[in-house]
C-alpha cells in the first residue's frame, strides 16, 4: 500500500507543453518468496539495480504497518526500529552498514505517508480517485476509526495550521524543483544517458559515463530540471531555470580557461546558482546523502571573527527571549492536550477546567536560579523539546560562565542563556535546529554547532552530576565524620571479613561502594556474596495491587542484578524498582493502605502504550472504576526514560464503559499535583518513590484528603533522598532475601 506516484517523466511536446500521467493509488503488498538482493547503491548513497523499487515500496509499507500513525518517528524505540530492520534482513540480503539510511528512509516514507493522508482526505488537494471510502476503511491494519479522528483532530489544530503555513512558505523559496517524480537521481541517470539529455552537459571529450562523483552532481542538477522535446532539443522546465542555463554554459568556459577551478562544496553548480548549500539540503544527491557526507565537515573555528558578522541590538535579543518563552509554554500547553486526548480515548471526560497533572514533563530538571554556580569546562547535556513537547538529550558538551553583556558570535547572550561548547552531537538529531541559530555563521543546526559554542537555555542544560553544592567547613565534617552509626561501622568490617574468605561480585564500583550506607551497604554486601547467575529475584504481584482485569493476570515482577547496580548508583530506575516498592508499601502499611489504589506503572508505560494500545485502554478503564472508592489513586508513569507521579483526587469525571454504549458516572477527576524539583538528571524515579511514600504515611487514615493533603516546593535534602534508597533496600532486604 503505497501512496506514492507514477515513476513517469514529463514529455515535452514540440511547443513545450507538458503532458504528466495520472499517478496511481495505493500500491499492493510484495509477495512472499525468496530473498532478494540489494547490493548495488548509486554514488549518493541510494538503492539500484533490479529490485531497488520493491525495496522502497517495502520500507513503506512495513513503516506504515509498525508506526502508529499518530506516533513520530522522533519517538519511535530502538528496539522498535531494531525489530523493523531485522524484518527487512528476512526479505532482503542487504549489509548491516546500511541499517542506518533504511531506516531514515522508513522515517522519510512515513512522513509522505501522512502528508499525502491529509492531501487527499482533509484538505482534498489530492484528487481521490475511484475508491471513496474512508481512509481507515482502505488501510484496516493500520488505523482504526478513532485513530483517523485523533489524526485529522491533529491535523486541523491552530498549531499544526502555523506550522504547515511555514513549512508551505519554506518550500515556495525553492525556486528550481526538480521534475523526476518517485524515482530518484540514480535510478535516472541511465534513462538520461540513453536519451541523449545528460550529453548536453558534459564537455565533448569528456565520458557521459562518468557522473558518479560529487564533482559532477551539476549534471544530475540540471537533468532533473530540463527535458528533450520531439526534435531533441533541450527545454528548460521551468522559465526560471533559463538565466541558471546561461550561467552554466559560462562557468563551463572559466572552467576550461582555467580562471575558475571547482574544488568541494565549491563547485560549479555553486557557482551557477550563486550561493552554497545549506547543510540540511544538498543539491543534486537527493535525500539519502547528507552535507558534511558528501563534501566532509567543515572545521570551524570556535571564534568567528567581528569583520564577519553583523550585530545585532539588544532590542532584537529581547524579542527572541519572548520567542522562546511563549514557545516553551506553548509546548508545555501541546503536552497536557496530549494527556486529554489520551484519556478521552479511554472514555474519560475532563473537567475543562482542570489541567491533566503531568509533573515536570521531560527530563529530570536541575534546580536553577540566578545564583546557579559551575566550573568552566564543567560536562553537561544538552536538551531539546520534540514535537510533543518531550525533553530529548541531544549532546554532549562543556558550560562556561559569562561575564555581564557579554557577546557571543557578536550576539548578546540573551537572559536564561547559558554559553556551551558542543562536544559531541548524537548522531539522530544532529539535523535538529538549534534554539538560538547564528545565520552569519552558517550554525543552523546541531551539526553545524559540533565543535564550537553557542547559547544554550538554561532549562534544557542537563548537568551530569550534582557538584556544585556549598563545601562544608572542616568542622562540619569532622563531625559529620564523628557521627556515623556503630550500625554502618560494623556492616563495613562484616563486609570486608566476608571478602577476605569468600569470593565476592560487586554490583558497583569500589568508589561507589565507599559511598553506599546503611541498609543499601548491607544488602550489597549480601548480593555480593551470590552468583550473577543467581542474583534475581522473583516477587508475586497480586492482582488487587495494581487492578488487574482477572486472577489469571497475577504478574511476577523480576528484580536482577542490573536493576539493583542502577538502583545502587543512583542511576535511571527500572520499573521492577518502582513496582516492588509499592508491593513492599502494601505489606509494610496494611492500615489505611486500602484506601489508595494503584496503577501498573508496566502496564501504562509509554512503550506499552504504543504497542498496544487497546489493551492499556481497557486495562486503564477497569482498573480506574475498581478504584471508585480509593481516596487516592497513583499512576507511577515512565515517559521516554523518565518518571512521572500522576495522581488522580476525587471530585467529578466520568467513564464509559468499553464494553458496552452505557456511561456510568463516577466522581472523579485528576489533581495537578506539584512534586519536589529534582537536582539532576537520573533521580526521577526516587522522588517518585519518596512523594508516595510521604502521602500514604501522612493521609492513609485521613477522611478527607483532599483538604489535608498539600503540594510540596522545592527539592528534597541528600538526606530524605538516602533515606527512600534505605527504605526501598530495608524492604528489599525483609520481604525478598529474608534477611
Amino acid at each position: 500500500m503505497d501512496f506514492d506516484e507514477e515513476d513517469d517523466v514529463p514529455h515535452l511536446s514540440d511547443n513545450g507543453a507538458s503532458n504528466k500521467k495520472r499517478g496511481r493509488g495505493p500500491a499492493k503488498g510484495l509477495p512472499s518468496g525468496p530473498q532478494m538482493v540489494i547490493d548495488q547503491w548509486g554514488f549518493n548513497g541510494e538503492p539500484i539495480g533490479p529490485y531497488s523499487s520493491k525495496f522502497a515500496s517495502y520500507l513503506g509499507q512495513l513503516v506504515r504497518s509498525r508506526v502508529h500513525i499518530n506516533t513520530s518517528w522522533d519517538l519511535v524505540s530502538v528496539d522498535l526500529k531494531n525489530q523493523m530492520w531485522d524484518e527487512i534482513k528476512h526479505d532482503f540480503v542487504i549489509d548491516e552498514s546500511k541499517k542506518k539510511k533504511a531506516l531514515a528512509k522508513m522515517g522519510l516514507l512515513l512522513k509522505n505517508f501522512r502528508t499525502k493522508l491529509r492531501g487527499r482526505y482533509i484538505t482534498k488537494t489530492i484528487p481521490m480517485g475511484k475508491d471513496n471510502r474512508p481512509p481507515y476503511e482502505v488501510y484496516p491494519g493500520i488505523m482504526t476509526k478513532d485513530d483517523w479522528e485523533v489524526f485529522v483532530e491533529h491535523s486541523n489544530s491552530k498549531e499544526f495550521k502555523e506550522r504547515s503555513q511555514l513549512n508551505a512558505k519554506n518550500a515556495a523559496m525553492n525556486l528550481y524543483p526538480h521534475h523526476m517524480g518517485r524515482k530518484g537521481y540514480s535510478k535516472r541517470v541511465e534513462k538520461w544517458k540513453s536519451s541523449g539529455l545528460l550529453q548536453h552537459f558534459v564537455d565533448e571529450d569528456t565520458d557521459s559515463s562518468d557522473c558518479s562523483t560529487a564533482n559532477s552532481r551539476h549534471l544530475l542538477w540540471f537533468c532533473a530540471r530540463t527535458a528533450l522535446n520531439d526534435k531533441k532539443e533541450l527545454v528548460c522546465l521551468n522559465p526560471k531555470m533559463q538565466p541558471l542555463l546561461q550561467k552554466f554554459y559560462e562557468v563551463k568556459q572559466s572552467v576550461a580557461k582555467g580562471e575558475f577551478i571547482p574544488t568541494g562544496k565549491n563547485d560549479i553548480l555553486t557557482a551557477v546558482v550563486g550561493k552554497p548549500d545549506h547543510p540540511g539540503r544538498t543539491r543534486g544527491v537527493g535525500g539519502v546523502e547528507g552535507y558534511s557526507t558528501l563534501f566532509g565537515r567543515d572545521k570551524r573555528s570556535s571564534n568567528v571573527g567581528a569583520n564577519t558578522l553583523e550585530m545585532i541590538s539588544l532590542e532584537q535579543a529581547k524579542e527572541i527571549e519572548k520567542k522562546c518563552e511563549a514557545r516553551m509554554i506553548e509546548q508545555i500547553e501541546q503536552l497536557n492536550k496530549q494527556w486529554e486526548e489520551r484519556l478521552s480515548h479511554l472514555g474519560i471526560e475532563m473537567d475543562g477546567t482542570r489541567k491533566i497533572p503531568i509533573i515536570s514533563p521531560g527530563l529530570c530538571s536541575i534546580s536553577r536560579g540566578k545564583n546557579l554556580s559551575f566550573n568552566d569546562g564543567d560536562k553537561c547535556r544538552l536538551g531539546l523539546r520534540n514535537d510533543h513537547g518531550v525533553e530529548e538529550i541531544v549532546a554532549h558538551a562543556d558550560v562556561y560562565n559569562t561575564a555581564e553583556n557579554q557577546m557571543l558570535h557578536n550576539v548578546p547572550m540573551l537572559a536564561n542563556h547559558l554559553k556551551v561548547n558542543v562536544r559531541m552531537v548524537l548522531e539522530e538529531f544532529r539535523m535538529w535546529k538549534i534554539p538560538i541559530a547564528v545565520d552569519k555563521a552558517d550554525i543552523f543546526t546541531l551539526a553545524d554547532a559540533e565543535g564550537t559554542f553557542v547559547q544554550w537555555p538554561r532549562d534544557l542544560v542537563f548537568f551530569e552530576e550534582e557538584k556544585h553544592a556549598t563545601k562544608k567547613s572542616k568542622t562540619t565534617k569532622e563531625k559529620t565524620t564523628k557521627e556515623k552509626t556503630t550500625k554502618e561501622k560494623t556492616m563495613k568490617e562484616k563486609v570486608k571479613t566476608k571478602t577476605s574468605r569468600v569470593q565476592i561480585y560487586p554490583l558497583v564500583s569500589q568508589e561507589q561502594v565507599k559511598k553506599l550506607r546503611g541498609d543499601v551497604l548491607e544488602m550489597h554486601g549480601i548480593l555480593a556474596m551470590l552468583r550473577p547467575e543467581n542474583c534475581e529475584f522473583s516477587i508475586p504481584l497480586h492482582h488487587d495491587l495494581f487492578n488487574y482485569q482477572s486472577e489469571d493476570d497475577e504478574s511476577i515482577c523480576v528484580v536482577n542484578r542490573e536493576d539493583i547496580s542502577q538502583f545502587c548508583n543512583v542511576e535511571e530506575l527500572n520499573i521492577s524498582i518502582i513496582q516492588s516498592f509499592v508491593y513492599f508499601l502494601s505489606n509494610k502499611l496494611q492500615e489505611g493502605f486500602t484506601n489508595f489504589g494503584f496503577l501498573c506503572p508496566e502496564t501504562c508505560s509509554h512503550e506499552n502504550w504504543q504497542r498496544d494500545r487497546d489493551g492499556t485502554r481497557s486495562y486503564m478503564s477497569y482498573a480506574l472504576t475498581r478504584c471508585i472508592d480509593k481516596n487516592l489513586v497513583f499512576l507511577p508513569y515512565n515517559q521516554l526514560s523518565h518518571w512521572i507521579l500522576i495522581e488522580d483526587l476525587i471530585t467529578a469525571f466520568r467513564v464509559a464503559s468499553l464494553t458496552n454504549n452505557r456511561r456510568t458516572s463516577l466522581s472523579r477527576t485528576f489533581h495537578k499535583v506539584q512534586c519536589y524539583k529534582q537536582p539532576g538528571t537520573t533521580e526521577c524515579g526516587y522522588y517518585v518513590m519518596r512523594y508516595m511514600y510521604e502521602i500514604i504515611t501522612k493521609h492513609r487514615n485521613s477522611e478527607n484528603i483532599g483538604r489535608d493533603w498539600k503540594e510540596q516546593r522545592g527539592s528534597y535534602s541528600t538526606i530524605e533522598m538516602d533515606a527512600i534508597q534505605d527504605l526501598w533496600a530495608r524492604y528489599f532486604k525483609d520481604f525478598v532475601l529474608n534477611f
